[in-house]
């Protein structure tokens, strides 16, 4: 586990989680300003709260496959935060996780069971199931207001 307040504030770049950590705590990376990508293993089950609040830079993330939960406010205002991709085992994910992010392209591996709350400033703010999952799993991007699959 990547523990609670861990790397918070920090100058590293990039973030490549090793395989084999299976939790994200609470703001462990909140506030480190230079990081630029995330990639998370399938080895990881949950993204706690506000992991990767404010992360300034990021324009990235990878989420894999074993994370199943996605905690509150987990990317909140990444400013520079354009691609997403949610792997096919996220099947929760948490209230203003993505707010005033800049999402241009989202990839989603899956579908989810329970309701996806999904906020972006630029683009559609509700139940990513009523928006785009009647399309099923693939790239979806904005262009203006309209998000259309690739």
């Amino acid at each position: 586990m990547i523990k609670k307040l861990f790397f918070r504030n920090t100058k590293i770049t990039g973030v490549v989680i090793p395989n084999g950590v299976i939790s994200i705590g609470n703001s462990a990376f909140r506030d480190c300003a230079y990081i630029t990508s995330v990639i998370i293993p399938n080895s990881v089950t949950s993204i706690e709260n506000s992991a990767f609040q404010s992360c300034s830079r990021l324009n990235g993330v990878t989420i894999g496959s074993g994370v199943t939960k996605i905690g509150n406010y987990a990317f909140a205002d990444c400013i520079n935060l354009k691609s997403v991709t949610i792997g096919s085992g996220v099947q929760e994910i948490g209230i203003m996780t993505f707010n005033n992010c800049v999402i241009t392209s989202v990839t989603f591996q899956g579908t989810f069971a329970k309701p996806v709350m999904f906020n972006v400033n630029a683009g559609f703010e509700g139940d990513l199931r009523d928006k785009y999952l009647a399309g099923g799993a693939g790239t979806y991007t904005l262009s203006g207001k309209t998000w259309t699959k690739k």
